[in-house]
């Protein structure tokens, strides 16, 4: 039985050495602070964060099979956001927002000590 050729080992450059060589390291340095920053927001907020990393290829000349390529990295952090503030109110009959309820009668409450002005 004839004996089949190995295939051809091909070597894949680790992504984080390209990042780490992209744009003289500013690429890698600004994805470890924007992580770094993203990590404190999710445990001030308690909820999920993402921090996308865009890498994007071009051929530098119109060739099909160029030989450079134009390559530009984007760190995109984000960071879980506060809650917006929130506040309880009735609806009225005419439907609008009132902090009273329209169901119930108002008192006529003063503070003691004070008399009442009218």
């Amino acid at each position: 039985m004839p004996t089949q050729p190995e295939p051809e080992v091909q070597h894949v450059r680790p992504f984080a050495e390209f990042l780490q060589a992209h744009d003289k390291g500013g690429s890698h340095a600004s994805a470890s602070a924007e992580l770094h920053a993203l990590i404190g927001a999710v445990q001030v907020h308690g909820k999920a964060g993402e921090l996308v990393i865009s890498v994007k290829v071009k051929p530098a000349g119109s060739k099909r099979n160029a030989e450079q390529v134009i390559v530009t990295v984007e760190v995109t952090p984000k960071p879980p956001k506060a809650d917006p503030p929130a506040s309880i109110f009735f609806v009225d009959r005419e439907g609008n927002l009132t902090r009273n309820n329209p169901d119930q009668g108002e008192l006529p409450l003063t503070v003691a000590g004070k008399e009442a002005t009218q």
